[in-house]
């Protein structure tokens, strides 16, 4: 059975909304594309699974099942799981991806830990893994030292058994899978989009996920930016470490997405995760800023004393201090309804030449959308960028797709929590607060320096402030000429009925 077939057999209509149907060729074909090119030996378990799931098997969970067999399907899907977008019975399918219960043996790991452990006293290892991810699972112990009678409880990260081979087969695919997508993409007559580029960049990061020394040392600085806040726990490494085992702090607690409580707790949590993995670093002052790319639901728990702990940093966002001061340009533009300044930041954030006029009809619109009411926070700026790249006329760089990604992940699990503008809420008020913060060193400061945690200069300041004394005359004009515009589009509809 070729695994193309098999897709094409599965009717994915039911689980993504109308709006998207016309891309459901394209997902089709793709994933057909990609599987049919695998190894013999991995197709074979994937059909042999499929086959013993039974005809009676929900849609949703068989093609849970299907991604779980490669890393790079397991990571998106472990992405699509939070999309408010899909069907409710896909995103809940797919959630079993987040933390799934183990099926390596313990066995099969315990060579890589005993070559972390070596000769080393007082380890205890637990009978058997405790959960499986995308490219590990976690087995964990219990450690005593002869100095110390308190035990310590830890985890070691362990590499599943043969996940960097069947991470290299999946992206040694993908040049071919973007070069597929952009050809099937044209003869379906969907936007152009540089797939190939695109898949490149995040390839390149989905490398780190079996990279757990690049991993150690994410956490070490992550934990480092953490330990002031007794809000939130972010695991300590523990000696034992190697590039394929990581020996970490135990964390106990539940998925955010699963705590019992009040509405206003549910609340406080949801503002405590978009504080610590956003507004933190966003407006930390620091020449680079380091952003959780993979916020799923798994990665996040809720702790019984009511901690935030925060898991897994294979995968991270580098944002310098220009990146995040283009963004905050782009929100402050489209508060004054200035396409310009939007347009401004964006070219300082990507490359491409936008398409001789056609970014800029795409920022008008989006300018637009501000004016007749759409808040220009995250989710109108993830919006403005998608439609920017889907247009071909900008690229932008992978810290930056990753980065994006993150808030993808990051807004899904926070509306489960807790539904409300969380993210836009929390980062407003944290940027006034520094804001506040940084009054008294600006009046020393020259015109001109951006080394504030709001990435914001005095001059620019100023900008602003005019900029946003020009903003009502904009949304004015703007309405009259929605106004004519309307008249003469009825105008014209008039005339041709006669």
């Amino acid at each position: 059975m070729r695994l193309s077939s098999l897709i094409a057999n599965m009717n994915l209509t039911g689980l993504v909304p109308a709006r998207y149907h016309a891309y459901l060729p394209l997902v089709s074909d793709s994933l057909g594309y990609f599987l049919d090119r695998l190894s013999p030996a991995r197709q074979a378990r994937i059909v042999e699974q499929q086959l013993a799931l039974g005809a009676d098997t929900a849609l949703d969970l068989r093609l849970t099942c299907l991604l779980a067999h490669c890393p790079t399907l397991h990571k998106l899907g472990q992405v699509a799981a939070r999309d408010r977008r899909l069907a409710p019975a896909l995103r809940r399918s797919l959630q079993r991806l987040e933390s799934s219960q183990p099926t390596v043996l313990l066995s099969e790991v315990l060579p890589l830990i005993g070559e972390a452990t070596g000769d080393t006293p007082g380890i205890s290892i637990a009978r058997r893994p405790l959960a499986e991810a995308s490219v590990a699972v976690i087995v964990p112990f219990t450690s005593r030292t002869a100095t110390s009678p308190l035990r310590v409880e830890g985890v070691f990260k362990v590499l599943k058994p043969n996940v960097v081979e069947h991470l290299e087969e999946d992206l040694t695919i993908w040049p071919a899978l973007g070069e597929f997508l952009e050809e099937r993409s044209a003869q379906l007559g969907l936007p152009s989009v540089a797939f190939g580029e695109v898949l490149s960049n995040v390839a390149a990061r989905l490398v780190n996920e079996v990279r757990l020394d690049r991993e150690q040392d994410h956490l070490t600085r992550a934990h480092a930016m953490h330990e002031d806040d007794s809000r939130v726990v972010v695991p300590r490494l523990l000696p034992m470490c190697t590039p394929r085992v990581t020996a970490m702090q135990r964390i106990h607690g539940v998925k955010v997405t699963d705590i019992m409580g009040t509405a206003a707790r549910r609340r406080a949590l949801a503002s405590l995760i978009a504080e610590a993995l956003l507004a933190r670093p966003f407006w930390d002052p620091a020449d680079v800023a380091v952003f959780h790319a993979d916020p799923h639901a798994g990665n996040l728990l809720a702790t019984a004393d009511g901690r935030l702990g925060v898991l897994d940093w294979s995968l991270v966002a580098h944002l310098d201090g220009a990146q995040r001061a283009a963004i905050v340009q782009m929100m402050l533009g489209a508060v004054c309804l200035d396409a310009g300044q939007v347009e401004r930041a964006i070219r300082s954030l990507a490359a491409g030449d936008g398409g001789n006029g056609v970014a800029r009809d795409i920022i008008e619109d989006a300018v637009d959308s501000v004016r007749r009411g759409v808040l220009p926070g995250f989710d109108w700026l993830t919006t403005l960028l998608d439609r920017l790249a889907a247009s071909g006329n900008f690229t932008f760089g992978d810290d930056l797709l990753m980065f994006r990604k993150g808030l993808v992940s990051l807004a899904g699990v926070l509306a489960d929590v807790a539904p409300g503008p969380t993210i836009d809420r929390t980062l407003a008020t944290s940027g006034v607060t520094q804001w506040l913060a940084e009054l008294s060193r600006r009046t020393l400061s020259t015109d001109v320096t951006r080394r504030f945690g709001t990435h914001v200069s005095n001059a620019e300041l100023m900008e602003f402030w005019a900029s946003l004394s020009a903003a009502p005359a904009r949304f004015w004009l703007g309405n009259v000429a929605d106004v004519l515009g309307s008249s003469a589009s009825g105008a014209s509809r008039s005339s041709s009925v006669e």
